[in-house]
């Protein structure tokens, strides 16, 4: 897990989606941290 700060750089990632219907993004945060979130800005899911 990381934290991310508002002045990092977009990350990608490779996952293999085969047969996958739908994708759920999904932000957990350890313990008790109020206000945890994912930002999903602009996502793109491309296909090689």
């Amino acid at each position: 897990m990381r934290t991310s700060q508002s002045t990092a750089a977009p990350e990608s990632l490779n996952v293999d989606l085969t047969g996958a219907q739908y994708v759920d993004l999904i932000v957990e945060a350890p313990g008790s941290i109020n206000g945890a979130h994912g930002v999903w800005d602009d996502a793109k899911f491309t296909c090689d």
